[in-house]
């Protein structure tokens, strides 16, 4: 290994190293971009955001670092951990399970199923859901506790 971050693909390799060298000459904070890296396992990619890193040069150990590069990996499920959406939003453990099956990916029949309930009982729960985080719909519902899964990585 080189120590460098690398791309199976040259095309994409060409993007991840221009968007690192273009983040690494500009001024500003805003000169960022994504790119896609493939995986040789034909999973989906990742997805890789290049930025600048602005700061001071006595709050890292190497001045030198001037880019950063987050990945993410786009196969991985989202997983809402049930307890916390109890304790946050004052669900039920049901609810809290209803609410994590169905924002990691799963529509509310098949959430239903894998929870063994009806799916009007399941109706009936994320109608009490959707009343404890006070929205109107099943889209705000997974916006408001992805947001949550995403600070608990």
């Amino acid at each position: 290994m080189s120590g460098r971050l690398q791309a199976t693909l040259a095309g994409e390799q060409s993007a991840l190293d221009t968007l690192i060298v273009e983040s690494a000459m500009q001024t500003t904070r805003t000169a960022s971009g994504w790119t896609r890296i493939s995986r040789a396992n034909g999973k989906p990619p990742y997805a890789a955001l290049v930025a600048p890193l602005r700061v001071d040069e006595n709050e890292l150990a190497s001045a030198a670092v001037r880019v950063m590069v987050v990945v993410h990996d786009l196969a991985r499920r989202l997983t809402v951990d049930p307890q916390m959406l109890a304790k946050i939003y004052a669900l039920t453990d049901t609810e809290a399970r209803l609410a994590s099956a169905i924002a990691g990916g799963h529509g509310l029949e098949s959430a239903s199923i894998l929870l063994g309930m009806q799916i009007a009982t399941a109706r009936s729960h994320l109608k009490s859901i959707f009343a404890k985080l006070d929205v109107n719909r099943q889209q705000d519902m997974v916006r408001l506790i992805t947001i949550l899964a995403a600070m608990n990585l």
